[in-house]
């Protein structure tokens, strides 16, 4: 019986064993098939997640000089390694800087299709390439390039040849706008007034896009200036006459388009005020020149200020008529006494009127042949109700004969 229980306790213990043995087998054999399959994605590997900055958000000059997006590509075959080519965006080039894993061993070197480098050398590295962008380029523009490196000859094998397919989406220039008040604040009720908005990208060019100045109109900015942003174009200014209201306005740089990133100006606000009329440069003065025998009559008026709708009255006691030039209009057009002008009198700038009087010679009889009769025919001159008669215009008196 003892016997039996220990061959059962040995067959026991083979059975364990074996299951070891077979289930160890089976690991070992999994690991290797992780192992050769890891082996094949390594060598089966392309691009090696390049990344770059976000072409809608981001922007070249403030937040960086330049912006960057790496690719690498492994060989499949001996002497295996990488290659790896880095595309550099700065605000007039782009930069592509190819290099090796396993040292210098870069023999031909083309971007496409023009060789770049070829020499049984090998290229120095990193060996860069240098391509301007010129003015045309726009915001989130792709750029494309083929790069293609060999280590050994013209051959495609692939332990020697790598071919690069990159892009780039641009990243546009970070700008500034601003907006200046062109008048000392506040500006006369009135007057003109005028606001300049200005879009800059340091000492770097813009091309494309729209600045504008928009004047806030309740909670809303409506443009009220524009221009279209070119080399040697990017500023913009709107003139207005002020009102008792006040204005504010700002300039907004729209980039779609362009090489620029969109931008705005904080407000500007013109404020104004009620001014006194300037002193004048001249002097009131009235003056008249008379010729054939005191009917005909000149009369000229220097205003200090400027006049609108301005009454200028003649005074004209002794007339049963008139002519002339201007638009006068009698008081009664039997017994025209008063004649009245009216109409905007320019500040300093001479304004005549040329009158042909009728005397009315039965005014002032003469009691005998020897005292001839007289007609007034002009006494006063009045701008708005105020007499601009002075020692040198007497009363112009017409001798009846």
């Amino acid at each position: 019986m003892k016997r039996q229980i220990t061959l059962s306790l040995f067959a026991a213990i083979l059975f364990v064993g074996g299951m070891f043995y077979s289930c160890s087998k089976e690991i070992a054999k999994e690991d290797d098939e992780m192992n050769l399959k890891a082996a094949k994605i390594k060598v089966m590997a392309t691009i090696a997640a390049p990344t770059q900055a976000d072409c809608q958000t981001a922007c070249l000059g403030t937040e960086s000089a330049s912006f960057s997006k790496s690719y690498t590509l492994d060989y499949t075959a001996g002497p295996q390694g990488s290659a790896t080519v880095t595309v550099t965006q700065y605000a007039t080039e782009i930069v592509y800087s190819i290099t090796s894993s396993t040292g210098s061993d870069l023999r031909k070197i083309t971007i496409d299709g023009v060789d770049k480098y070829s020499s049984n050398t090998p290229a120095k590295e990193p060996f860069k390439i240098t391509v301007p962008l010129g003015s045309n380029w726009v915001g989130c523009q792709s750029k494309a390039a083929v790069i293609e490196v060999r280590r050994n000859g013209d051959g495609t094998g692939g332990g020697s040849y790598l071919k690069f397919e990159t892009s780039y989406n641009m990243i546009s220039l970070c700008t500034t706008t601003s907006i200046n008040v062109d008048n000392e604040l506040p500006v006369c009720i009135g007057t003109p007034a005028s606001v300049t908005g200005t879009v800059t990208a340091g000492s770097n060019d813009i091309n494309g896009g729209t600045l504008q100045i928009q004047e806030l109109i309740g909670t809303n900015w409506t443009t009220v200036a524009s221009v279209n942003v070119a080399p040697g174009t990017n500023t913009v200014t709107y003139s207005y006459n002020t009102t008792v209201a006040t204005q504010t306005f700002h300039a907004y740089f729209d980039g779609v388009n362009s090489n620029g990133k969109q931008s705005e100006s904080l407000g500007a606000t013109v404020t104004t005020k009620v001014c006194t009329p300037p002193t004048s440069s001249c002097t009131e003065s009235f003056s008249y020149v008379t010729t054939d025998n005191k009917k005909t009559v000149v009369f000229t008026y220097v205003s200090a200020i400027a006049l609108e709708n301005a009454s200028v009255k003649f005074t004209c006691p002794h007339i049963t008529g008139w002519s002339s030039s201007a638009t006068l209009v009698p008081n009664n057009v039997n017994n025209p006494t008063n004649l009245t002008w009216t109409g905007n009198i320019e500040a300093c700038i001479p304004i005549s009127w040329t009158i042909t009087f009728t005397p009315d010679c039965d005014q002032n009889k003469g009691n005998s042949q020897n005292t001839p009769s007289f007609a007034n025919v002009w006494t006063d001159f009045e701008v708005d109700g105020v007499s601009i008669k002075n020692e040198n215009t007497p009363n112009i008196v017409y001798n009846c004969q």
